[in-house]
């Protein structure tokens, strides 16, 4: 999270000194977009690490009123201020934004340890919940059960495991 915390202060940097109708602009503009848009998905990854289970929902919601709240808030914000300081207030806004998540980061990072490997559980590849994935792969739930189990091989020399083409 730091690290794509960094990148997006770089890059919001740099929008700021590159000249806006070059090629440049736009390569670090795709770089910023890819550096900011995973910052959601790793934050609710890391909350979810250190939660109970019995204590995900509750904090998905909060995370999601918070995202909600910075949605509806942030550009108007950004807005007023681009109105009184111009339009490179906008790339100053998504650096300092940026920069107070990348140090929050190193504050966590500094005092609190990690999740611990054993604490840690696998990752068990479910269906995803759409009919057209059931239709294709009507046997997924055997195979996250076999992933489970660390039984894939047997699973895959089975023959009546079934593939459909749509």
């Amino acid at each position: 999270m730091a690290g794509l915390s960094l990148i997006s202060i770089v890059c919001s940097i740099l929008a700021v000194v590159i000249n806006k109708d070059s090629l440049e602009f736009y390569l670090v503009i795709v770089a910023l977009g890819g550096a900011a848009m995973p910052m959601y998905s790793i934050c609710i990854a890391y909350a979810n690490d250190r939660l109970e289970p019995h204590q995900i929902v509750g904090a998905s919601g909060s995370l999601v009123m918070v995202a909600g709240f910075g949605a509806m808030t942030g550009p108007i914000v950004i807005a007023f201020f681009m109105e009184l300081f111009g339009l490179a207030v906008y790339f100053w806004g998504i650096a300092t934004v940026f920069a107070v998540v990348f140090f929050f980061t190193l504050i966590r990072i500094g005092s609190s340890a990690g999740v611990a490997v054993s604490d840690q559980s696998t990752l068990i590849a479910g269906p995803i919940g759409t009919p057209i994935a059931e239709y294709i792969a009507p046997d997924s739930l055997d195979y996250a059960e076999a992933v489970a189990k660390h039984e894939v091989e047997q699973l895959d020399q089975r023959e009546d495991v079934t593939e459909r083409q749509l």
